[in-house]
């Protein structure tokens, strides 16, 4: 059986903590934010975006299901999943 902690030790314990704590917050601090990629006109994230509800929107009317995309998505992700929507449909135009 082991003997309960003293109020000191209980004390100290947190203080570890929360010294870990605020070692991981400063060194979070630390990180760069991502810098997000754009085309040489500066608006390539928002071109994609368009083209991807524009593919959408003709997956809708079709009845194609149409995978949701994470807002922060990058753009090789949105390129991706727009290639493979933009082969889904045809697929559905074809069937």
């Amino acid at each position: 059986m082991s003997l309960p902690r003293s109020e000191a030790q209980r004390v100290r314990g947190c203080d570890r903590r929360f010294d870990l704590d605020q070692l991981w917050i400063a060194k979070l601090r630390q990180l760069k934010p991502p810098v997000p990629i754009a085309d040489k006109d500066g608006n390539g994230t928002a071109k994609l975006w368009e083209r991807w509800n524009t593919l959408s929107a003709e997956a809708h009317k079709l009845k194609v299901p149409v995978p949701m995309l994470d807002p922060a998505a990058e753009p090789p992700d949105i390129i991706a999943a727009g290639k493979k929507l933009a082969a889904d449909i045809e697929a559905a135009k074809n069937f």
